[in-house]
């Protein structure tokens, strides 16, 4: 996948969609991770990112992003985006309490922190979520 641009991005996850006549429904996942201090910079984040996308891989198709901004405890976040639809055969990723959480013990087991979901509420933002939970010192799987 093409993943310089985001416009092709999701173009390519379209026609995995349309290939399998799967186009209704949610078209993309969103998860967060917020790293706590135990990631220092940006080549840190960097490596637990791509183990945290590992997840997905064989599957779907992902495109995610990284950024910095401190929020409560956290500074770098991972923005991954999943096309629920699988590319090898079009069956649709889940996405209820079982299947984040078995998402957050991966990000556990590739960041080596304790970690636990969320779901935000339908018109919650990340900064409103990260400020509810500012004193938590687990690493959030935010879902959207």
């Amino acid at each position: 996948m093409d993943c310089k641009d985001p416009a092709v991005v999701y173009e390519q996850m379209m026609r995995a969609r349309h290939y399998y006549g799967k186009t209704g429904g949610n078209p993309l996942l969103h998860y967060i991770v917020s790293f706590d201090g135990s990631v220092p910079n940006l080549q840190t984040a960097i490596e637990k990112r791509n183990q945290i996308v590992y997840f997905f891989k064989d599957r779907y198709q992902v495109f995610f992003g990284i950024h910095a901004k401190v929020r409560g405890c956290s500074k770098y976040h991972v923005h991954i985006l999943v096309n629920p639809v699988s590319y090898v055969d079009g069956l649709r990723l889940q996405s209820g309490y079982t299947e984040v959480d078995d998402f957050a013990k991966h990000v556990q087991k590739a960041t080596g922190r304790f970690t636990k979901s969320k779901f935000a509420e339908k018109d919650e933002d990340e900064s409103e979520l990260v400020e509810k939970n500012k004193n938590d010192t687990s690493v959030p799987v935010i879902v959207y």
